[in-house]
């Protein structure tokens, strides 16, 4: 790859594409680089599948095929001038160009010599650009070269090339990234020598005018100090005599204030006391009114145990009764057996068939087996019963722990036999509801229940008996 081109006395460029051999190809495939435009013609027509940023295509004898760079070009470009006030300058800038319309271009310039049409299409820029450049610099003059070079020869350069070579109808499809005016030299030595004389004299003759300015401050800041000095000194004595006097007047107000502030104290000193003896009686009251809190707290939760004592003691009693009722049960089962199993044996010694009598055997024992089942289905049931029987319980329990601040004692058997025992019969109904119960009859014709419900009855009434009379 060529660093630099030069394409005439003025005008070079820094970058270029190296030689390229694949436009030579008679035949055979032909890829273009990722900063490369390929242009592909078949017969005569524009091939838009095979052509494309970075693309490939194979090339037959007829075809026709050009590769157009669309990477970054830079040229440097020199031009020299007369400026308005006649001084001979030599202006060097730089341009950074690139095709950005490789469809648009390519019908203006020749690609087929790749090098060759680079090399055109950076010279009619280059050129362009020492012409702007020289038509710009002939309405300056020299300092505003030097000093300007940017805004106002730079900036418009660059948008009298844009709108030459950038414009969308007729312009050649190239882009202007920047141009930027590097030196600027001024030809004639005298001149240039000439122009730093006055440039240092300007410079001098500020330093002297400076140096007047600073010293012709200093003597107003001295006399303007003299004067402040002579006032100051007035004022210290109009002061200090005003200061006698505030002093003076100060030192009566300080005497009576104290006076004042001794009479305050004093009298806060009085209502601190009063405010301590009367917060020492509120003090009193407060304790001795939580005393009687904490004995009459201490009373209820008494209370609340022996109401709690009292109620186990009853369900006590309850299951005493129930479990000797359970008892007298089971006696009247075992005499009902031994009955049953006499007559058995008085039936089979009379019986003279001894097939009847293994037959009567063996029916007996079913009987007895299903007895035992329908007694453990009962004992599960019973058990069943009393668990939900102890759970409203609990809860009547604990319903009636919530009204006992509200209600008396009678008052609370009255609602446990109103509001607990239906909820009790209820449960013992359900629960009872698929139970098999066989009658036995013993001596007295009653049934084995009818011992429990009596106890139960005869509670009840005992209970019942205070609350009517209330």
């Amino acid at each position: 790859m060529k660093a630099k081109i030069n394409l005439e006395k003025d005008i070079e460029v820094t970058s270029s594409s190296p030689d390229d051999l694949r436009l030579k190809k008679k035949w055979g495939f032909i890829s273009a680089l990722p900063s490369e435009y390929l242009i592909h013609y078949r017969h005569g027509k524009f091939s838009e599948k095979t052509s494309g940023q970075g693309a490939g295509c194979f090339k037959w004898f007829t075809d026709n095929v050009f590769i157009i760079p669309t990477s970054l070009k830079e040229i440097v470009f020199e031009a020299n001038q007369l400026t308005s006030d006649n001084v001979d300058v030599r202006i060097r800038g730089m341009a950074v160009y690139r095709i950005n319309a490789p469809l648009k271009i390519y019908g203006l310039i020749n690609f087929s010599n790749r090098q060759s049409a680079e090399e055109k299409l950076a010279r009619m820029i280059g050129d362009m650009c020492r012409s702007t450049t020289k038509w710009l610099v002939a309405n300056m003059k020299v300092d505003e070269c030097i000093r300007k070079r940017k805004e106002d020869i730079a900036d418009a350069l660059k948008a009298e090339a844009s709108r030459v070579v950038g414009n969308e109808q007729n312009g050649w499809g190239v882009e202007i990234s920047t141009i930027d005016i590097q030196d600027v030299y001024i030809q004639d030595a005298e001149i240039f020598h000439a122009l730093q004389m006055m440039f240092k004299a300007d410079k001098v003759r500020e330093s002297k005018l400076a140096q007047m300015e600073m010293e012709r401050t200093v003597e107003m800041k001295t006399l303007e100090k003299d004067l402040e000095l002579s006032e100051y000194r007035k004022n210290t004595e109009l002061n200090k005599a005003r200061i006698d006097a505030e002093v003076q007047k100060q030192k009566m107000e300080t005497l009576k204030s104290v006076e004042i502030r001794k009479l305050e104290n004093e009298r806060e000193l009085i209502e601190h006391r009063k405010n301590t003896e009367i917060l020492k009686s509120k003090t009193e009251e407060e304790m001795q009114k939580q005393k009687i809190q904490m004995q009459k707290n201490a009373e209820i939760g008494k209370l609340e145990d022996e109401r709690e004592v009292a109620e186990h003691q009853k369900t006590k009693d309850l299951n005493q009764a129930r479990h000797e009722a359970e008892i007298k049960e089971e006696q009247i089962r075992l005499s009902k057996k031994n009955e049953e199993h006499q007559f058995g044996l008085d039936r089979y010694r009379v019986e003279q068939n001894e097939e009847i009598a293994r037959y009567k055997f063996e029916q007996e024992v079913e009987r007895e087996k299903e007895k035992m089942q329908l007694r453990l289905e009962k004992t599960e049931k019973e058990v069943q019963a009393q668990t939900m029987l102890h759970e409203e319980e609990a809860k009547a329990l604990r319903e009636k722990i919530n009204a006992e601040n509200s209600l008396s004692a009678a008052g609370l058997e009255k609602l446990f036999i109103e509001k607990a025992l239906p909820a009790i019969a209820e449960v013992m109904s359900k629960t009872m509801k698929d139970v098999k119960i066989n009658m036995l009859q013993g001596d007295t014709g009653k049934m084995p229940f009818t011992f429990v419900l009596t106890e139960l009855m005869q509670i009840f009434r005992e209970r019942i008996a205070p609350l009517k009379d209330e």
